[in-house]
């Protein structure tokens, strides 16, 4: 019993004398910025003056084009882009050297992400395989880009007078479902704004080409921010 009793004692003296494990400076970076942050707030709540997303979509595929239910179906890459003043750390004291990105995909239902949705889309889904394909990157000074990879099925009113050489205009209408114009506007990416993946063909259909437009439209809200 004795020596189990100093065997017990030498053990506890080493649990209390051992130092706890050094949180890196990427821990604490993230514990700091997310310690009052309110994910229901905007960036600019409070400054009079809208979020700024920029919008920038990859066609990878479209898989079909239906002309008796006038849909369309389209694989693609969404990239929406902004800054949050609350998530920049450059010009902190204590963590201004540090000047990696930071990986937030874990954090998602923690952060204030735009409330994007297809006006046009008639159903959709976000890829799974093998982990949810989306991804948050956080650069020091704020600025947050957001991947995610869908597939959409866009309604589309195709003329087919001059069928079979007719020429068909299918949106693909983006906006924000709660928000008004002077709370959050969508503008599309200004190098690259829509794009398609090389050698992407369509059957029966020639190559596609695109026309980007910024419009404030009304639904559902009025003045409410839109990208077509």
């Amino acid at each position: 019993m004795s020596n189990l009793y100093q065997a017990s004692q030498v053990s506890e003296l080493r649990r209390l004398t051992e130092k706890p494990p050094e949180i890196s400076i990427k821990e604490r970076l993230l514990v700091s910025l997310l310690e009052n942050y309110r994910r229901y707030e905007r960036p600019t709540e409070g400054l009079q003056t809208p979020t700024i997303v920029n919008v920038a979509i990859k066609i990878l595929a479209i898989t079909s084009v239906d002309v008796i239910n006038m849909q369309y179906t389209a694989d693609m890459i969404l990239v929406q882009t902004w800054t949050d003043p609350r998530l920049r750390w450059e010009n902190n004291v204590e963590f201004g050297g540090f000047r990696d990105n930071l990986l937030l995909t874990a954090k998602h239902d923690e952060l204030w992400i735009p409330d994007l949705f297809f006006r046009n889309g008639k159903e959709g889904f976000m890829y799974r395989m093998t982990m949810p394909n989306y991804m948050i990157r956080v650069s020091p000074s704020g600025r947050v880009i957001y991947s995610q990879k869908i597939t959409m099925n866009l309604a589309c009113q195709m003329y087919l007078r001059n069928f079979p050489m007719d020429r068909q205009y299918c949106d693909m209408d983006i906006g924000s479902y709660g928000y008004t114009i002077d709370q959050l506007k969508f503008v599309w990416d200004e190098d690259k704004p829509l794009t398609f993946a090389d050698d992407m063909q369509i059957s029966e259909f020639n190559t596609p080409t695109e026309t980007i437009t910024e419009i404030e439209a009304d639904w559902p809200l009025p003045d409410a921010a839109a990208v077509v």
